[in-house]
């Protein structure tokens, strides 16, 4: 049964996640105000789309290819810590801090609300269910840094 379950969150995070993912691109290309090459730049430049995808390759590889290297990756206690922690960041920041900057509707909206608030929520439940824990210790946190430092550097460049 627990694998059972397991498999429902994965699978609902997976649709959800390339869904909204692909949406949004659709959404960036069509209503874009620069180049082509400049719109997709600033697409995968998001530290929402980011993190997003990392989510959505995270659960794929574990619902779809259990025994791949992968897989054993992305199982790890700390790979599924830090995603957790890092899809946490982009629903926190956005609901606290952006949410009320604008009012998207339609399908902008729908796909607002998962890439910011449905898929951090449902990751966050996954992993606090799912996720081994065992072996997890303080100094696991400073390699989880790298991530968000690296798009830091990237943003502050750009």
């Amino acid at each position: 049964m627990h694998l059972k379950s397991r498999n429902i969150f994965l699978f609902i995070l997976v649709i959800a996640g390339w869904f909204a993912l692909i949406a949004q691109f659709y959404l960036i290309i069509e209503n874009r105000v620069a180049s082509l090459a400049e719109t997709v730049a600033r697409y995968f430049g998001f530290f929402t789309i980011l993190t997003n995808i990392l989510v959505a390759v995270c659960c794929t590889f574990l619902l779809f290819k259990p025994g791949s290297v992968a897989a054993r990756f992305f199982s790890k206690a700390t790979t599924q810590t830090a995603i957790a922690v890092y899809i946490t960041v982009v629903g926190l920041i956005y609901n606290i801090v952006l949410r009320f900057l604008w009012k998207p509707e339609g399908l902008q909206m729908i796909v607002d609300e998962l890439l910011h608030t449905v898929i951090p929520l449902l990751f966050i439940v996954q992993w606090y269910l799912y996720a081994p824990k065992q072996g997890l210790k303080w100094k696991d946190i400073f390699p989880w840094l790298i991530y968000p430092l690296l798009y830091l550097i990237y943003t502050l460049f750009r």
